[in-house]
């Protein structure tokens, strides 16, 4: 198992998953992005800009991402690890070193 850390537009979320999900992140990333965006995705909505134009929007969350992993690998592994933080909290040093995703 190895940390690693994603980002969605928020702050950082430091998650441990198996080693081979750490050494293929970024082509993990892009499949995930690559299925969210498909027609009858949960992950896509519709919204209406000022004036009334709809379009769609894909809408999903770190935590998205690691349920998606474990449904789609053998293992049930990846998971959150809780971390107290402030909107103003930088990335922890420790960090630093870890596979990293910003979606």
């Amino acid at each position: 198992m190895q940390y690693i850390v994603l980002s969605a537009d928020s702050f950082p979320l430091l998650c441990q998953a198996p080693d081979a999900v750490a050494q293929h992140l970024k082509k993990l990333a892009r499949r995930f992005r690559n299925e969210i965006e498909q027609p009858k995705s949960p992950f896509l909505k519709k919204v209406k800009d000022a004036s009334g134009k709809e379009y769609m929007i894909v809408r999903f969350n770190e935590t998205d991402f690691i349920d998606w992993l474990n449904r789609k690998k053998e293992t049930k592994e990846a998971k959150v690890i809780p971390f107290a933080q402030s909107v103003d909290s930088d990335i922890p040093p420790e960090w630093k070193d870890y596979p990293k995703i910003t979606f």
